[in-house]
């Protein structure tokens, strides 16, 4: 049996060795960029903020109704995982930046408080025609925020942490601490509509369904005054008591309806939004990005694969030279042997026998 080849790491390092002072070269180059780059790039700050959505069975409607509005299907989920979904959908919104615009922001840098269009310097493009003016700044904030926002999501205990990212510490914290109180103002006002609504629509519901039963009863009246001999007649029995069934149906739905009508008259008066605020945001005081210890590992990493892919390609391309140079000479040799010897003659010559031999 033939011995398999054994492999040896000993060459590349040879190799290598012999070209530490390119591979360093790489390294340093891949360093020093790395660091001009930390350097010259802008400083991000961070801010965060916790809310924890409220589970309870009274605001399980309004979310649905809320939820159908903003084009979700929430109807198989539990309240506080379907507002789990719902909040990052009204953080992103355009109306959420509608209410951003209309606030003044503080910063580290001016004295005085200024919008986020006056911060940002967002002017509307004039090459957009028959556009509002308001309409491009909403749009166009509202592209800047979604860039800079992340919504992270707590499985378990469905806890939601806000974060943002500005240029400015104390613009990123009043940027989260605005947009929670946002969405609980927001979520306050829909409850007291939705509730406002749901009640009026009781209201006209339950004086349709009193009229129907006072129309059943009626009913039912008339019939066991003319039909004085019920028991006698099983025809007379069961129509008495189709008459009385539908006037139960009727009773059952009216008594549900004041319940629900009570219920939405409480919902009304309350003021609560079914959200929680743990945590409001601070003013952070390192920056988020960016990292320098970890941007000079990434060059240190880079630059190393650099330099030992430029040293293993020059190898390899000098080796082909040199075969190739290999190659040349020989097929040199070989063409001036062939331009020596006489066309169409040959070193052999052949005897009568048939044999060949050396001339």
């Amino acid at each position: 049996m033939e011995k398999e080849k054994e492999y040896s790491l000993i060459p590349y390092f040879v190799i290598i060795l012999r070209n530490r002072y390119l591979l360093l070269l790489c390294t340093l180059s891949t360093l020093i960029l790395g660091t001009a780059l930390t350097v010259l790039m802008p400083a991000h700050y961070r801010a965060s903020a916790t809310i924890v959505p409220l589970e309870s069975q009274a605001g399980g409607d309004n979310l649905r109704a809320l939820a159908g509005q903003l084009g979700f299907d929430l109807s198989t989920l539990g309240s506080q995982t379907a507002y789990s979904q719902l909040i990052p959908a009204i953080l992103r919104s355009r109306s959420m930046t509608e209410m951003l615009m209309d606030h003044s922001y503080r910063t580290t840098t001016e004295s005085s408080a200024r919008t986020l269009a006056s911060i940002w310097r967002i002017e509307p493009s004039s090459r957009i025609q028959h556009v509002d003016v308001d309409a491009q700044l909403v749009n166009e904030l509202h592209e800047m925020i979604d860039d800079r926002l992340r919504i992270r999501t707590d499985r378990e205990t469905g806890a939601l942490d806000v974060l943002l990212e500005t240029g400015d510490p104390l613009l990123s914290a009043e940027l989260v601490n605005t947009m929670v109180s946002n969405l609980e103002a927001f979520l306050v006002e829909f409850r007291s509509q939705e509730a406002f609504q749901r009640r009026d629509f009781i209201t006209g519901r339950s004086r349709d369904v009193e009229r129907e039963l006072e129309q059943a009863e009626e009913a039912l009246k008339e019939f066991r005054e003319n039909n004085t001999q019920l028991n006698a007649s099983p025809t007379l029995r069961m129509q008495e008591a189709r008459l009385q069934r539908d006037v139960n149906v009727l009773e059952g739905v009216y008594v549900t309806l004041q319940q629900e009508y009570e219920r939405a008259r409480i919902d009304a008066s309350l003021d609560y939004a079914p959200v929680r605020i743990l945590d409001r945001a601070n003013v952070p005081i390192k920056k988020y990005s960016p990292r320098p210890v970890l941007n000079l590992l990434l060059s240190l990493a880079i630059g190393l694969f650099l330099g030992l892919c430029v040293i293993f390609l020059r190898h390899y391309w000098i080796l082909s030279i040199a075969d190739e140079s290999y190659l040349g000479l020989a097929l040199r040799e070989s063409v001036s042997d062939l331009k020596r010897q006489p066309l169409g003659l040959s070193h052999k010559t052949h005897d009568p026998t048939g044999h060949s031999r050396e001339p």
